[in-house]
């Protein structure tokens, strides 16, 4: 799932979460696992994986 940004202007991307995943404060949405590949590994400065699921690492990709 991603989490929506805090604002726009936040220099800090949306993070991606794994569906399980209890740290999720913000609005979600669903995402699928290759669009959530595709962003991490595409487009990193606007989406970051949760440092606590580390949902990258379960997509087979390591990010950090």
């Amino acid at each position: 799932m991603v989490e929506q940004q805090l604002s726009e202007r936040h220099p800090l991307g949306a993070d991606v979460h794994r569906a399980d995943c209890t740290m999720a404060q913000r609005g979600t949405r669903p995402i699928t696992a290759e669009g959530a590949r595709q962003a991490l590994v595409k487009d990193p400065q606007s989406f970051r994986p949760c440092e606590f699921c580390r949902p990258d690492r379960g997509l087979g990709i390591d990010v950090a």
